[in-house]
């Protein structure tokens, strides 16, 4: 099969726990899903499903499946609420021919998810899938650009305007890198897609929406990313767009760059509208930050995109040797009782290793929304604490676990768990805060509030050489891997 347990490891509280459960998603639990012998992981936007009444509750990953000798292909993963074997597990070969895929974020709709994914054919394109609860495909589109897919917003028809999708990315110009926006209809069917090119080399790596719908016919979009500046400086990207058509006006909206000098920053995720007071409206965003006296460190920041209120980075104590951290993903906690200081929290995952190159353990931390420092107690590692890789992408606050704050998360293990000589796997965990709770150990990084410049940029707005989708021609046949539970 694909999917194999870590080892029993549930705590006797947790067994106890289960007895007095409404349901299984109480539990705290980690999986790893994927054959022997492939490089398998998660990575953007890992999420409990809640509308596929066949199916049932679960959650559900997406990522890359890669056999090594064959094509790489999109590996999507349903897990029941109490992870173990999945309610189904499909690879898709969305373009056919033998040519590479890969899965990269998961947006539940009406009816099922859309899927992006990257497929190459001499030059990386993104594509989007409506795939149905069981599975089965039921739309594909790839758009013929130079473009590399980062990210994926689409929410059921709650908050995007008329169930629309937007993506973000980045794409190759011929000379440089420009960050990407595409919005598109519920069908795919594109609607506008803009490269900004501010001058220099961009990427955007992650977006929302800036509010409800209430606000307007359709909201903005919050983009995050990098930008190089000419010195060689690597500055957070951010920037507030028109979601009608990708245009930057007057503010709020904007286009500008964070971080300070001699420092590689870079966005990778901002988070949907805070709603906790009084920072309701706000965004906040995290990353990386590196320099030669503190190594990576992870880089939160929150207010709007041009207009910073707090920003701190969190890695190693000024007195010991530097480690190196990254914050891959971030949300605001919102079910149950808010265990933070005032104001409340926020939940960020990523890695912690011992120096840039790793290994690395995968991470969770909460931070206080005002201050943007570490909760005392809060912060885990997760992996093998010791020679390979783990890595979280992707988190998702999960509603069914209230009146406690539960989270899945999602990313990478490269530890062979079965000893099966397995390179990687997609690693999945579903955890309580503030722990202990499976194989885990206590991690206490240090916060430091910082207040970088925030500059301004001045942009070339062009659109893409084309832009037009296209019918994916291709579907081969595929088969879910096979069941071995333990």
């Amino acid at each position: 099969m694909s999917e194999k347990r870590r080892r029993p490891r549930l705590a006797f509280a947790f067994a106890l726990l289960a007895l007095f459960a409404a349901a299984d998603a109480a539990m705290a639990w980690e999986w790893v899903y994927g054959p022997p012998n492939t490089v398998d992981q998660a990575k953007r936007r890992v999420q409990p499903v809640n509308h596929c009444q066949q199916e049932g509750q679960g959650y559900i990953a997406v990522g890359t499946f890669d056999q090594g000798n064959l094509n790489p292909e999109v590996y999507v993963v349903y897990t029941p609420l109490a992870g173990g074997p999945p309610v189904w597990e499909n690879t898709y070969d969305v373009l056919g021919f033998a040519l590479p895929d890969e899965g990269v974020a998961i947006a539940a709709v009406h009816g099922g998810f859309v899927i992006l994914s990257n497929v190459q054919n001499g030059a990386w394109m993104p594509a989007l899938t409506f795939i149905k609860c069981s599975g089965g495909v039921v739309w594909s589109q790839i758009y013929p650009d130079v473009v590399l897919g980062k990210d994926l917003l689409g929410k059921d028809l709650i908050r995007t305007a008329n169930g629309d999708l937007a993506v973000a990315g980045v794409w190759w110009n011929g000379n440089d890198e420009d960050a990407f926006l595409m919005r598109t209809n519920p069908a795919g069917g594109l609607l506008w897609n803009i490269a900004y090119n501010p001058g220099g080399s961009e990427a955007f790596n992650a977006l929302t929406e800036a509010g409800p719908l209430t606000t307007s016919p359709v909201p903005d979009l919050i983009a995050v990313g990098r930008f190089n500046r000419t010195n060689g400086d690597l500055q957070g990207l951010v920037a507030r767009v028109n979601g009608a058509n990708g245009a930057i006006g007057a503010a709020p909206q904007c286009l500008a760059h964070h971080g300070t000098v001699n420092t590689q920053d870079v966005y990778y995720s901002v988070s949907p509208p805070l709603l906790t007071q009084p920072y309701v409206g706000q965004f906040a965003m995290v990353g990386t930050t590196s320099n030669p006296l503190w190594e990576d460190d992870v880089w939160v920041t929150r207010g709007n995109p041009c207009a910073l209120a707090a920003q701190s980075r969190i890695g190693s104590p000024a007195t010991a040797v530097p480690t190196a951290e990254d914050g891959f993903d971030i949300r605001e906690a919102l079910n149950g009782p808010v265990i933070g200081p005032a104001g409340g929290m926020l939940a960020i995952a990523g890695d912690h290793g011992p120096n840039p190159g790793g290994p690395y353990d995968a991470t969770f931390l909460n931070v206080g929304t005002g201050a943007l420092l570490p909760v005392v107690g809060s912060g885990r590692v997760f992996g093998d604490h010791a020679f390979q890789n783990e890595i979280f992408y992707s988190l998702e606050e999960d509603p069914a676990g209230w009146p406690q704050n539960r989270w899945i998360l999602a990313g990478l293990t490269e530890t062979n768990w079965e000893g099966l000589g397995d390179p990687r796997d997609m690693y999945l965990v579903h955890y309580a805060p503030p722990g202990p709770g499976i194989c885990e150990k206590g991690w206490k990084p240090v916060g430091y509030t910082i207040d970088w410049p925030q500059e301004r940029l001045l942009f070339h707005r062009q659109a893409p050489a084309k832009d037009y989708p296209v019918n994916t021609p291709f579907w081969p046949q595929w088969n879910p891997f096979a069941l071995h539970c333990p």
